[in-house]
């Protein structure tokens, strides 16, 4: 069995021609060119993905996500609990055959659903006609891009609610949320001293760093989160911190800024340009302290029927994670230019899942004669 290893994208073009060639693989794309040229409706025509796909795809899905491999990543099956263990306790001194101590290890839970991030692509006829090894790159970037740009927001933005927990959501909360369970661990009011809002605006080299660093401490390193520090933000922000660290003398902090770390501070500086993040806004902290469970089992649907009269396929790709932060307090939010951080995004709506509004539009005499002014409500 060959094991993949690389991104589609990244093999050579004997790779690629040897992985599609295969049976599994090459009996999934016959038939999906198959259900092309078929004129009758399609109900139920699920294909599933070979197994061997599925580590190309998770490959896109990372590629696209710029911060899937930064957080704890577990694969999961079925709604489950996933045991988390607590700050390690100190072993005690004492003498070579004297009795041993228990140690206090405290554990608790976090539970896990499985929540749908999916949509549907549609595909030229021709490129189906073409060889296969442009149909599997084609099919698997397109899934994978779509379910990493979703990922990057639930991780840093999700509302919990039929989506993955988000960090700013998480830190932006004011009192325990219903349903918080009694074994996972104690919910604590996080909204003053994780999120902060500064003004150094003017501010530049010791004085701008000093700031931040006395901010970021609000970012705890525990025994189970002291990995992966990443600091989000959006090129303008990140371009400003640089330029602000070199009112430091060279030395020091352009060597702390090279590769892509942040200043001074150290870690990892993730641009997001596919989110709406605001200018001088930082999102942050230890990836470890971060769940992501990620659910077995990808399916893709065919149908060539909505869109027969454009000549295109429409496939539909379905995945599956939940997340939350284990340890919240292990991430902050900071803006340093006096605006108060934001903790919401907008998500791209479910419009397939929501009812239709209902449009009013009433008429009135307008004010010259034989005009009439008509008002639309509901359009929201």
């Amino acid at each position: 069995c060959m094991e993949i290893r690389v991104r589609f994208s990244e093999m050579t073009m004997e790779q690629r021609s040897a992985f599609v060639k295969r049976e599994d693989v090459a009996g999934w794309l016959s038939a999906i060119r198959a259900l092309k040229g078929q004129k009758r409706a399609i109900s139920n025509a699920d294909l599933t993905i070979p197994e061997v796909m599925l580590p190309l795809l998770h490959s896109e899905a990372a590629r696209a996500s710029q911060l899937m491999g930064l957080v704890n990543v577990s694969t999961l099956s079925g709604t489950s609990r996933q045991t988390i263990m607590g700050a390690i306790p100190e072993a005690v001194w004492t003498e070579m055959c004297a009795n041993l101590n228990e140690l206090d290890l405290g554990f608790n839970d976090i539970e896990m659903d499985g929540y749908k991030v999916a949509g549907f692509i549609k595909v030229c006829n021709a490129l189906l006609d073409d060889n296969d090894v442009n149909l599997a790159s084609e099919i698997i970037s397109a899934l994978g891009t779509a379910i990493g740009k979703a990922l990057d927001k639930a991780i840093l933005f999700g509302a919990g609610t039929k989506m993955p927990l988000g960090i700013a959501t998480r830190l932006a909360q004011t009192s325990q949320p219903t349903g918080y369970p009694a074994t996972a661990p104690a919910w604590t009011d996080l909204h003053s001293s994780n999120i902060k809002t500064l003004n150094l605006g003017s501010s530049t080299g010791v004085e701008f760093f000093e700031s931040l660093i006395l901010a970021v401490i609000a970012a705890k390193p525990h025994d189970a989160a002291n990995e992966n520090l990443f600091w989000v933000m959006n090129r303008k922000t990140h371009l400003t911190i640089m330029a602000k660290a070199l009112a430091f003398n060279a030395a020091a902090a352009l060597t702390a800024g090279v590769n892509g770390e942040m200043p001074v501070i150290g870690g990892k500086i993730v641009e997001l340009e596919t989110i709406e993040m605001q200018d001088y806004e930082i999102i942050g902290g230890y990836g470890a302290a971060y769940r992501l469970a990620q659910r077995q089992g990808a399916t893709f649907g065919v149908s060539d029927q909505r869109f027969f009269i454009e000549d295109q396929t429409a496939f539909k790709g379905v995945a599956r994670y939940d997340g939350k932060p284990v340890f919240p307090d292990s991430f902050v939010i900071i803006n340093f230019n006096n605006t108060s951080p934001a903790t919401t995004a907008a998500f791209a709506d479910d419009y397939a899942n929501t009812d239709l509004g209902t449009l009013t539009v009433t008429a009135a005499a307008g004010a010259a004669t034989g005009k009439t002014v008509l008002t639309v409500t509901g359009t929201e």
